[in-house]
């Protein structure tokens, strides 16, 4: 037998049980009917001499046309003085219908609805489909699913008129009954609304307000917080139906497989970039050196390999001005690096004086600091500048080779060099002696000379 016939067969018996149709009572002896979440009574017109008993555990609202009256349990009629309940009926005027002598009051026409009190425990919720959810490390497009119970009961704390219409209208909205099942469908769908929305919030934090999100992996460590969580947001809404959510928990969250597995693997590739980076900041912590001056030694790389090109000159000096402040081993690099630049854009013999002027009259700030050009040379192991008298490279430790000088002015001469750079002199070449006192040349082994005959030697 269904919910609805046992209900006929209930209310059947207690009016054919009643004196008279004015003992209204509620008192239900099947354990079904017991558990109902609301009934309404199956008359609406009573008299002024009516009684309403309301059973423990239980409370009545009259209704009519919007006004509410709730009464907790007990007996209650409308006899003027009798009991509180009389007063009640003072703010129900307008429910009463005056009799065929004209006399006021003479009955009432009211709906009748018996609200059960009792706590309903173990009731499910469930999203009613999956929810599309973007994590924001790697992008994944994640569709879950979440499940749990809660218990609720409805509350007569404080209980205001506008609680029971509010109710009413949510609840039983015309029906003769509310079973548990239906009354936790109707609260699922309020739930599942919330629910969803709650689960992304959390995944995605709020970062203007330094809360972090969640990793999607970690969210069954944070059921229970996100169960309180959503519980306070939710005790406001459903307070306004006067229903008070008792327990709420959070027991399962569900993701598609292949969800899964892509998230997966898009997590290790983000985790493993996030690690290298972190490692290789390290290293240039260590090494002296930023993130800004490893871009520009791969400038300096780039302008390295545009061989002949004024351009991968010009390029190399200004690299070389940017990395002034690097530490040692990028410095040595730098060093290392614009030797080699510069030997390949002009392997004639460098860039002409005249031109580098013109073309690039900032660069005399980098000559003024490079040993070579006061009179220091170029370690020829490393490249790196050597100040004038270096016995030693002070980038590699080689040993630093004394440079030959020009017998005839005294001037350094580059290796391999066949003309002093200072007076145009052959280097090697047989030297020709002088008179000291006309100038004139003299043949070798003279002791006067052939032109003026001044005593030699």
């Amino acid at each position: 037998m269904g919910i609805l016939q046992k209900l006929a067969g209930f209310w059947d018996k207690k009016l054919s049980q009643a004196k008279t149709i004015e003992d209204i009572n509620w008192y239900p002896d099947d354990p079904e009917l017991a558990e109902l979440v609301c009934v309404r009574h199956p008359t609406e017109d009573f008299s002024n001499q009516a009684e309403i008993h309301v059973a423990p555990g239980w409370l009545a609202v009259l209704n009519n046309e919007g006004q509410f009256i709730p009464l907790p349990e007990g007996k209650w009629d409308f006899k003027e003085g009798n009991n509180s309940a009389w007063k009640f009926a003072r703010t129900f005027e307008n429910a009463a219908v005056k009799g065929a002598d004209g006399s006021k009051g003479s009955h009432y026409h009211y709906q009748i609805y018996y609200i059960n009190l009792k706590p309903f425990r173990n009731l499910k919720f469930g999203t009613n489909g999956a929810t599309q959810f973007i994590d924001q490390q790697t992008g994944s497009i994640i569709h879950f699913r979440a499940f749990g119970g809660f218990g609720a009961r409805i509350s007569n704390d404080d209980l205001t008129a506008e609680q029971c219409m509010e109710f009413l209208k949510k609840v039983p909205n015309g029906k003769d009954c509310v079973t548990p099942q239906e009354f936790a469908e109707l609260m699922k769908t309020d739930i599942a609304s919330l629910l969803s929305d709650r689960i992304a919030k959390a995944l995605k934090g709020d970062p203007a307000n330094g809360i972090p999100g969640i990793q999607f992996l970690e969210i069954a460590a944070y059921k229970d917080e996100l169960s309180k969580r959503l519980k306070a947001d939710m005790d406001p809404y459903f307070k306004e139906f006067a229903i008070t959510l008792d327990t709420f928990a959070i027991e399962n969250i569900t993701v598609p497989d292949e969800d899964l597995a892509r998230y997966q693997e898009r997590l290790q590739s983000y985790l493993d970039k996030e690690f290298e980076s972190t490692a290789m900041a390290r290293a240039r912590a260590r090494e002296g050196y930023t993130y800004q001056d490893e871009q520009a030694y791969k400038a300096m790389q780039t302008a390295a390999g545009n061989q002949g090109q004024i351009g991968g000159f010009m390029g190399a000096g200004m690299g070389l001005g940017m990395g002034l402040g690097m530490g040692a081993g990028m410095g040595q690099a730098f060093g290392g690096m614009a030797q080699q630049t510069m030997g390949q854009a002009h392997p004639a013999g460098g860039m002409p004086g005249q031109q580098m002027g013109q073309m690039a009259p900032g660069a005399a700030g980098v000559n003024a600091a490079n040993p070579a050009q006061q009179g220091g040379t170029n370690c020829k192991n490393c490249g790196a500048p050597l100040p004038a008298g270096a016995k030693f490279c002070g980038a590699c430790g080689s040993k630093v080779e004394e440079a030959a000088h020009c017998p005839n002015c005294g001037a350094p001469l580059a290796p391999g060099a066949k003309f002093c750079g200072g007076c145009g002199q052959p280097v090697g070449a047989p030297q020709t002696a002088h008179c000291p006192n006309c100038g004139a040349e003299l043949p070798a082994g003279a002791k006067f000379c052939g032109a003026c005959g001044t005593k030699l030697g």
